[in-house]
């Protein structure tokens, strides 16, 4: 505030107002080195199958095949493991997986389950057993009603 009155001043009474300081250069800007990114394949291979499995209606590409045992691993994991799966750090996952694989059995980061060296068959589903070890059956709608004596009047699908 002062310095305006004193510009104004100084107006007044005819001086020549003080010239502008010169631009100062600006710093110079340190140049960004980045170190290149560390690749995880076998991590990232698992999070791409968990992607798969978790987001079936999205129909992603299928990725590469997995080994036996990390197969079997990823098909026991429920959608909450999946996703952490996703979400963990590529290194985190390799590390575990590794110990896994090496027999170690210990949980793994956000407690996932221990790998298991062996590929072992994923455990069966809960529900109606009736399993009799044979792949399982694929029903049709129609011919499901059709068992149970319910017949559409009408269908979109071709004469029979």
């Amino acid at each position: 505030m002062l310095a305006r009155i004193r510009a104004s001043w100084r107006r007044l009474l005819g001086a020549k107002p003080a010239p502008a300081p010169p631009a100062r250069e600006p710093w110079p800007m340190p140049e960004v080195v980045r170190a290149p990114r560390q690749s995880w394949p076998v991590a990232e291979l698992v999070q791409q199958h968990a992607r798969v499995l978790l987001y079936r209606h999205e129909r992603l590409p299928d990725p590469l095949p997995l080994p036996a045992p990390l197969q079997a691993w990823v098909g026991r994991l429920d959608a909450t493991q999946l996703g952490l799966v996703i979400g963990c750090e590529a290194y985190r996952l390799h590390r575990h997986l590794a110990n896994g694989l090496e027999g170690g059995g210990a949980l793994g980061p956000f407690r996932l389950p221990p790998v298991l060296p062996g590929a072992a068959a994923p455990p069966p589903a809960s529900g109606g057993g009736g399993g009799k070890g044979g792949p399982p059956r694929s029903v049709d709608l129609a011919e499901a009603l059709a068992e149970l004596g319910l017949t559409p009047a009408y269908t979109y699908g071709p004469r029979r």
